[in-house]
């Protein structure tokens, strides 16, 4: 790069006696503000060689005291800028110190130190001071002040040490870096911290015992040691001030604290304390242990929804080992284990300590007295109770048992025979079970609930808030199991059981004669309301939810919201419903159980229900389902599956598939969604998919059917969601399809970003196979495949698109995204482009038939077209043109659409419809007669030739600017009937391996052709392939002028620094013997002139173009004109401030030779200038010049001399 930079001030420079200075550009000239001086010497010599231009002037030396000088800055401080030079300072008793540069000890072995009975005052003035060689920057032993800004960097212990006796207060400055401590105080000495900022330090202040530190104010970031001293707080503390203390004994370590501060000032960095302020307000640390922190979790009646609040206690004790446990708070921090049951006595708040496990045989509840379990941040701690008699928490031994509060923890509770997991004990009462929280797993006795009652009890008051709740039957699946999950034991009813929020799973291990949320075996629900919450049954002889198996009396079950699922899985004709009545036998029915569904605008948007049935069993049980005022105002807000099959496992499969689902619009699952398609005649509303839905492996595509009788349609909105049958990358299958549809379908993709995909069949139709009437308004089919016609859609029927997308899908036969052997109605911004086959793109395939234009197309719509092989002879009209659209003329343009044939194009006929054109680019060849340029030969259509005078190639070389050839300039060639149309595009030597962008545009036609990219060296390689093919003889005979082309380019590219890295002469470059051996006669030298003195011939300048183009400049106060002896060549004139400049263009190689005369005229007289371009390079290569410049001359004139051997034997 130097060379260069050094080159271009050479070439601004005249050349020595009778040389002129030459210029060298790339492409595009520049004209030369202060050109060589006039030399009218015709004689030539060498010009000077380079000079070496230095960077940077050499730097004066001082001595060290001219260097640094001291200096007082009139205010009684002396000012400081050398390292002994402080010490000296420090050690001067009332010395006034200001620093006056950054200082380290470097070299200097001098320690910094106050001594004792020294006082100093030291300004650090915006400076830094340290590091030091001692253990700290400064030692203290005396009395110092530190001021200013600045900062003091240790990267040993201690930033400063105040030793034994010694003072140290700090007004401003910064202390940081210190592996130990900022400050260390030791015993007697004394800190003060006034202002300024200790950070960044691994600790901030160590106070030994008996020393003093006292804070006023600054920033300390860092911690404060006390080993055994105190902080002296002598100003009140900003909100914003946090001192973090490293206390090693509990106990008071603040003073003057009172009214200054609270404990939010202080943060203890070790766990095991905490900070709290005394009776005497002062700060203190004491236990961690001394404070538990709990969640207390409460229901928001507004928001709906579970609040949580973290609540502090203090000096709580430790829940104990022990059978029997006092009223009171107690708090869980260690394991516990009882092998009995602990009776409570009295109303008992335990707060189960994270990672901590109370271990015991139940926990007994007194009637009348309420047992309150809360859980810290984590949840973890836990109660684990399985006792061997009694319900694991509630009820004992035929006693009656109180209330049960859970906001937290973790629970695994089983029940003993006949007994609650949480509740009562067997045939007694027990107290009110609410649930705001908490990871609880409880197991029923074989007759007992898991929540609630034991045999022969209600379940009593239940109401779950939150938490993640497991109530199941009894762990030994050989019990009977008639009690419920939650609600009653065994006969008995389910109480009042409100479920407000929180996730639900209750499953049976046996019979589940019970319900799972309810009454027991031959008990009624009771009153069951659900508002909220996610719950999952599954049940066998009883219900999901309401009664259990031969309930003898009804209840209700009312739902206002919530996610519900309540399946049954049994083998058996007497089994209960999914919500409503439990099970029957051969001889008797369940009680009817009345299901309210509160379906109305507020809540329908919160009800989600998924059931076997509802009401009634589905055989031998009678039922019910009362639907309230809102409900019914709903047409069949509820369609339900059939009821079919045989005995067995099949039986249970249909049981499962006939769920009733809440008619919201939305779509959750495949079978779902056809479910919806097949009863939308009875809603006539969106079908919209409610998230993404997949297939499953036994679901069959989608469907709308046609009979004579019935024409089924559907709506589907896709919501912005994917439709995927889950096919993708799988071999072809039969029935492989996304949707089928011989009815009426309309997709809608209303929320935007909505996908039909994942079809592969092995027939015609991946996505979408239409028969029927198709409708289209939004969406994107995309990723589909079919191994016969149309990847993504096959219309043998009428499909209407007015919007969406179709794109990336594939097929094997044609078609790959529409195979259009139906009518085809367009309108709006519809997308169908990218869609490939094997080899090449393939949009909409037209076989025989029009696209109709049945509304106006948006700037946005784009559709790519093909013909089908054999099918487009309908399409053509009476001059053989292929008119594909019908009524566009009005509604769009040609540019709507774009030809998958990248050698067709699309324009418009006289009626404003779009045709095909077939456009060919049939070659290229480069000039060979002296400049270089690749040749597009190019077969145009007739719309292109009928806009000749606007259509135009474009070339863009590099990243250079465009090159436009109007087709009217164009060369034609005509070869037997066909014309060739050959566009030229000029390439600098230096591009000849730069790619080269080719398109043709019409834009009066609204076409723009497909951008083709070539290289010249991509000709060349082609030529040197077949040098010697003796079917182009002519190749060998161009072999020295091709080989001199690319050796020029190559060499260009290097000097330019273009490409360098794929040189044109790859495998044909000159040897270092043939350019050494390059030699430019004295013909060559010097220039003659008959200008007068008035006239100054300033030098010249030469551009490496396709065609060399030399400059010449000129300097004169008369008015000049300018002429060439030589017609062929082109002269072009401009004029800068200072110069007159003439350029003769279009120098071809093989004239590179030839002198070139330049006429000039002042109006009176005519003078003349003969240059020769080769003095240019004869210049050059005597001269001085970088490497780079002299190899392009050389290969410059070896191709001047190939081009006239070849065009001039």
């Amino acid at each position: 790069m130097k060379g260069k930079k050094i080159l271009a001030t050479i070439l601004a420079l005249a050349m020595m006696v009778g040389c002129l200075p030459v210029t060298v550009f790339a492409e595009g000239e520049e004209a030369v503000d202060n050109p060589p001086a006039e030399e009218t010497m015709q004689e030539e010599e060498e010009p000077e060689s380079e000079p070496e231009v230095s960077e940077e002037e050499d730097e004066e030396e001082f001595t060290e005291e001219d260097a640094v000088p001291q200096y007082n800055d009139g205010n009684d401080a002396v000012v400081v800028t050398t390292w002994d030079d402080l010490a000296d300072k420090l050690a001067t008793d009332g010395s006034n110190i200001k620093l006056g540069a950054n200082l380290e000890a470097g070299s200097s072995t001098v320690a910094l130190e106050v001594p004792e009975g020294v006082t100093v005052t030291l300004d650090l003035n915006g400076c830094t001071l340290g590091p030091g060689h001692e253990d700290s920057v400064i030692a203290v032993k005396g009395n110092l002040t530190l001021n200013g800004e600045g900062a003091i960097c240790s990267a040993k212990d201690y930033g400063v040490f105040v030793d034994i006796y010694g003072t140290f207060i700090m007004n401003g400055g910064t202390i940081s870096g210190a592996d130990g401590y900022g400050v260390r105080i030791d015993p007697d000495g004394s800190f003060t911290m006034n202002g300024g900022t200790i950070s960044n330090n691994y600790n901030g202040v160590y106070v030994e015992q008996d020393a003093s530190f006292t804070y006023n104010g600054g920033t300390l970031t860092d911690a404060v040691d006390l080993r055994a001293g105190v902080i002296n707080i002598g100003s009140v503390l900003s909100d914003d001030t946090v001192l973090k203390v490293i206390g090693w004994n509990p106990g008071v370590f603040t003073s003057g604290l009172s009214g200054k501060g609270s404990e939010k000032n202080f943060e203890s960095l070790d766990d095991d304390y905490a900070v709290i302020i005394n009776n005497d307000g002062e700060a203190m640390l004491v236990p961690a242990s001394y404070f538990v922190k709990y969640i207390e979790r409460s229901w928001s009646e507004t928001d709906k929804e579970v609040k949580s609040t973290e609540v502090t206690k203090v000096n709580l004790p430790s829940f104990p080992n022990s059978t029997s446990v006092e009223a009171g708070w107690y708090y869980l921090n260690s394991n516990v284990k009882v092998n009995d049951r602990v009776m409570l006595q009295g109303d008992t708040y335990l707060i189960l300590g994270d990672g901590y496990k109370l271990d015991v045989k139940g926990l007994y509840i007194p009637l009348g007295s309420t047992l309150t379990i809360y859980g810290q941040a984590k949840g973890t701690g836990e109660i684990y109770s399985h006792p061997s008699g009694g319900a694991a928490i509630g009820g004992y031994s035929g006693h009656d048992n109180g209330n049960i509060v859970i906001h937290g923890g973790t629970i695994e509770a089983e029940g003993a025979n006949n007994c609650a997991g949480i509740g009562t004990n067997d045939s007694c009462e027990g107290g009110f079970i609410t649930i705001y929280g908490g990871t609880i797993t409880a197991y029923g006795g074989s007759d007992g609930a898991a929540i609630g009652g034991g045999r022969n009890c209600s379940g009593g008051e239940i109401t779950i808030y939150g938490g993640e709740i497991t109530a199941n039957g009894p762990s030994d699946s050989d019990c009977c199991e008639n009690g419920s999950g939650i609600g009653g034991g065994d006969d008995g009813d389910g109480g009042t059981i409100t479920i407000n929020g929180g996730t639900v799973y209750s499953y049976p291990v046996n019979r589940g004669q019970g319900a799972r949320i309810g009454g027991g075996s031959d008990a009624a629900p009771g009153t069951i309301v659900i508002n909220g919450g996610t719950i999952t049954t599954e049940n066998k002889a009883g219900a999901g939810i309401g009664g259990g198996r031969l309930n003898k009396s009804g209840g209700t079950v009312t739902i206002n919201g919530g996610v519900i699922s309540a399946t049954l899985d049994y083998n058996d004709e007497n089994v209960g419903s999914g919500i409503g009545n439990g099970g029957g036998d051969d001889e008797h029915t369940a009680a009817t159980v009345s299901v309210v569904l509160d379906y109305n605008d507020a809540t329908k948007d919160t009800i989600s229900i998924t059931t076997t049935c509802i009401g009634s069993a589905p055989t031998r049980s009678n039922g019910s389902v009362k639907l309230n005022k809102g409900f019914q105002n709903e047409k069949y807000v509820f369609y339900t599956g059939t009821y079919a099959g045989s005995e067995g496992s099949s039986r249970r499969e249909n049981m499962r598939k006939s769920a009733l689902v809440p008619w919201d619009g939305l779509a959750h699952t495949w079978k779902t969604l056809q479910d919806m398609m097949d009863q939308w005649y009875i809603y006539k509303k969106d079908i919209k998919l409610g998230e993404d839905i997949t297939a499953l492996p036994d679901d069959r595509d989608l469907y709308t059917r046609n009979s004579q009788y019935w024409t089924q349609e559907a709506v589907i909105d896709l919501n912005g969601f994917r439709l995927d049958r889950g096919l993708t990358g799988q071999d072809a299958c039969s029935n492989g399809y996304v949707l089928i549809n011989e009815g009426k379908l309309t997709i809608k993709d209303g929320a935007g970003g909505g996908v039909i995909t994942g079809g592969c069949t092995s027939g015609n139709g991946g996505g979408i196979y239409n028969n029927g009437t198709l409708i289209i308004e939004g969406g994107c089919i995309e990723n589909n495949y079919a191994s016969g016609c149309g990847g993504g859609i096959y219309n043998s029927g009428t499909v209407t698109i007015k919007g969406g997308s179709i794109t990336g899908n594939s097929s094997a036969g044609l078609g790959c995204g529409i195979y259009n052997s139906g009518t085809m109605n367009l309108s709006g911004s519809p997308v169908i482009t990218g869609n490939h086959g094997n080899t090449a793109e393939e949009n909409v395939v037209l076989v025989n038939k029009k696209l109709k234009i049945t509304g106006n197309l948006g700037s946005g719509a784009l559709i790519g077209v093909s013909l089908a092989d054999g099918y487009s002879g309908e399409l053509a009209d009476e001059n053989g043109i292929i008119v594909f659209t019908d009524g566009l003329s009005g509604n769009g343009n040609a540019s709507n659409f774009i030809s998958d044939d990248p050698v067709s194009s699309i324009s418009l006929n006289s009626d404003g419809e779009a045709v095909i054109n077939t456009l060919t680019l049939a070659g290229y060849t480069i000039s060979l007669d002296g400049d270089i340029g690749v040749n597009y030969h190019m077969i145009l259509t007739d719309s292109i030739i009928e806009h000749k005078d606007t259509a135009y190639m474009e070339f863009t070389v590099g990243t250079g600017d465009p090159q436009t050839v109007l087709v009217k300039d164009a060369r034609t060639n005509k070869i037997g009937d066909v014309t060739y149309y050959v566009f030229k595009c000029k390439v600098p030597a230096k591009d000849m391996t730069t790619e080269i962008k080719a398109q043709l545009i019409d834009t009066e036609g609204g076409y723009e052709g497909v951008i083709d990219t070539f290289k010249v060296k991509d000709y060349t390689d082609y030529l040197f392939a077949h040098m010697n093919d003796p079917e182009y003889p002519e190749y060998a005979g161009a072999e020295e002028l091709i080989t001199a082309m690319v050796n020029y380019g190559a060499y260009a590219q290097e000097y330019f620094g273009v490409n360098t890295g794929s040189l044109a002469n790859a495998g044909h470059a000159y040897s270092a013997a043939v350019m050494d051996g390059v030699s430019i006669d004295d013909t060559y030298k010097g220039y003659t002139s008959t200008l007068p003195e008035s006239i100054t011939f300033a030098g010249t300048s030469l551009s490496f173009k396709s065609e060399l183009t030399l400059s010449f400049y000129f300097s004169s106060s008369d008015d000049l004109t300018f002429d060439c002896d030589d017609d062929s060549l082109e002269v072009d004139t401009s004029a800068t401030e200072s110069y007159k400049i003439v350029r003769i263009r279009g120098i071809k190689a093989k004239e590179i030779g030839d002198s070139i005369t330049i006429k000039v005229s002042d109006g009176t007289d005519e003078y003349t200038v003969t240059y020769n371009p080769l003095t240019y390079c004869y210049n050059v290569l005597k001269g001085s010049y970088v490497e780079e410049l002299q190899n392009v001359c050389k290969a410059l004139y070896l191709y001047y001399d190939a081009a006239k051997n070849y065009f001039r034997p």
